[in-house]
């Protein structure tokens, strides 16, 4: 499969660092709407989506998140979240993903060179936007909020929020193991 990328028509020197600026994600259940703020690939009726970093965050609504770090653990979530007990979760997992670490934090990477791998984790329905913003209280400065394709266990795709590491990154500086 061959995919073009669109380069920012501002600045032609991105061409060298899209791959690291980038996350991919497939879709065929979208409309426009779903793609603002971002440059979009059609491929054979299929979005090939590379997401940018939207400077403002979106507004905090009752949506369905991905979690894939510490949160995936349900204590922790309930925590964070103030809840009197664990939420309710759909297991979930993300293809072509691999999970690497810029310090202590968790990076999602993806991209089609990583074809047989997956990054397991746990869908929520957040309920409020009061939640929302504790999450992001919690994420702090290092992640932004975006959207990802993840499949559920009964083969179903859906798309959701996530919270993804830093503006940008080096995937060749990633560590393997999280330090300290």
């Amino acid at each position: 499969m061959k995919v073009s990328k669109k380069v920012s028509k501002k600045n032609p020197a991105r061409r060298s660092s899209n791959k690291a600026k980038f996350t991919t994600t497939r879709s065929t259940k979208t409309s426009q709407a779903d793609f603002k703020g971002q440059w979009v690939d059609r491929l054979n009726g299929t979005h090939l989506q590379y997401t940018r970093i939207d400077l403002v965050p979106p507004p905090a609504e009752p949506e369905w998140y991905f979690f894939y770090d510490s949160l995936k653990d349900l204590h922790v979530l309930a925590e964070v979240a103030r809840l009197d007990e664990p939420p309710a979760v759909v297991k979930a997992h993300t293809t072509h993903s691999c999970i690497k670490y810029s310090g202590r934090y968790a990076v999602l990477c993806q991209g089609y060179e990583m074809h047989d791998t997956t990054v397991e984790g746990v869908i929520w329905h957040v309920s409020s936007a009061e939640i929302v913003e504790r999450l992001r209280v919690y994420y702090g400065e290092q992640y932004y909020d975006s959207r990802i394709i993840v499949a559920l266990e009964n083969g179903e795709e859906k798309m959701v929020r996530i919270f993804h590491y830093g503006e940008s990154y080096d995937e060749d500086l990633l560590l393997d193991t999280p330090s300290s």
